[in-house]
């Protein structure tokens, strides 16, 4: 199994947040919580605004060419390199009539 974080990947969970996905703009920074607390994933990862608004969770599993990656557990692990070292922006929004979708990139902070 891989152990390589992708640069981009889908955010899960967006269909409960809609209405902030919809004020969202391409290259927003965005931030990543640890949800402890979250009765479904004890390593679920939030997607938030910089205003604390919810847009989505760090997906459980990913595939990756063919391999699947338990992605959230992976950000787990390196949580905090990736809080310091990376900014979390969104790369694409997509809008269609069932719930829209949202994709996000982790882009290496500059040194300035």
């Amino acid at each position: 199994m891989p152990s390589q974080i992708p640069t981009i990947f889908k955010v899960s969970g967006v269909s409960f947040c809609k209405e902030v996905i919809k004020k969202l703009e391409k290259n927003q920074i965005l931030k990543m919580e640890l949800d402890p607390e979250n009765k479904y994933d004890k390593l679920a990862i939030k997607i938030v605004t910089l205003e604390d608004e919810m847009c989505g969770f760090v997906p459980k599993k990913i595939k990756v060419g063919e391999d699947d990656i338990e992605l959230n557990k992976l950000v787990h692990q390196k949580f905090d390199k990736l809080s310091r070292k990376y900014n979390l922006k969104v790369y694409e929004i997509y809008e269609w009539n069932g719930p829209s979708g949202l994709e996000v990139i982790f882009e290496k902070k500059s040194l300035s």
